[in-house]
């Protein structure tokens, strides 16, 4: 009985790591998708062989979804000292994630995202101003010049720079705004208002692709709702105000999301009023263990059945 106990043990345990092993894959963060956005993955690039010279610390190591690897640049700021991606064609980003290496922190200071389009040449689009946070995934959703391009990367001109892991997210752009060169100017859009069952006196403003969203007018009030602000998609999406980066090359809509004023989110019929409810998945991390251990658990049900049988 012993020696079986021994082996279901060590089965729980290869269990255990073997779901731990799966579930560090890129991406890590379980971060929200943006709307219409993709994970830009196309081809990694970067500084081959890292501070120590070997490949366990060069760029592909802030694309393997493990907190404990990383890429460490062989100099700061130096020609070279990146890690990124190569598209396809041109994208304009929506959201990046960055893994401050575990214990370097403080590096993160003068963390940088810049876009090319001809990898030579590039515009920063994002630079941190403060250190990172410990065992924290840094989020980045605001960025200047963003008008597509087919380079991205990390870089730090006044730190060491070392992370641990690189998400970049975002829309793929063609035809006009895609550039051969530098990025393209990109003239002027209109974003529609849509009350969504309210009212509200400006149906439009304007813009324009890369740059911010205006000042946005609220709706007239709406009897037995509250104004909870305007979104990307009428059921779901991003929230977007004042300053928020435009993303969408040409005309689109944004929509008013509105609450019950009693607090409930939907009206009397139980719809949902320009929005939905988020339930947190179960990890992958707990249903591959689960999976990977049920036929161990059986076997114990079984023995110890057996076991009193005999007694």
């Amino acid at each position: 009985m012993k020696k079986v106990i021994s082996i279901i043990i060590a089965s729980l345990t290869s269990a255990l790591l073997l779901a731990s092993a799966v579930y560090a894959a890129y991406p890590s963060s379980r971060t929200e998708l943006p709307e219409g956005s993709r994970l830009l993955d196309d081809k990694f690039i970067g500084e081959k062989n890292g501070w120590d010279g070997s490949e366990a610390t060069g760029f592909a190591a802030a694309f393997d979804g493990r907190a404990d690897t990383y890429y460490d640049p062989t100099s700061m700021g130096g020609e070279g000292c990146y890690c990124g991606v190569k598209l396809a064609e041109a994208a304009v980003l929506t959201k990046v994630c960055i893994l401050p290496r575990k214990g370097q922190a403080a590096r993160f200071e003068g963390a940088s995202i810049q876009g090319s389009n001809d990898g030579k040449k590039w515009t920063t689009l994002w630079q941190s101003k403060s250190p990172g946070t410990e065992d924290k995934w840094e989020t980045i959703t605001q960025f200047k010049n963003n008008r597509g391009y087919r380079y991205y990367r990390y870089f730090n001109s006044e730190n060491h720079g070392d992370i641990a892991e690189l998400e970049l997210y975002g829309y793929s752009v063609s035809g006009a705004y895609a550039a051969a060169g530098e990025s393209v100017a990109v003239g002027e859009i209109t974003v529609f208002l849509d009350a969504n069952g309210g009212r509200v006196a400006a149906a439009t403003v304007k813009t324009s692709f890369g740059g911010a969203y205006p000042a946005l007018p609220e709706p007239d009030e709406r009897e037995g709702y509250v104004f909870e602000g305007w979104y990307s998609h009428p059921d779901g999406g991003i929230r977007i105000s004042e300053g928020s980066a435009v993303t969408k090359p040409e005309n689109h809509t944004l929509y008013a999301r509105w609450v019950n004023a009693d607090g409930a989110s939907g009206d009397a019929s139980g719809d949902v009023v320009g929005g939905n409810t988020a339930v947190s998945p179960v990890p992958p991390v707990i249903c591959i263990t689960i999976a990977l251990c049920a036929p161990a658990i059986a076997a114990i049900v079984i023995i110890s059945r057996r076991q009193k049988k005999r007694q």
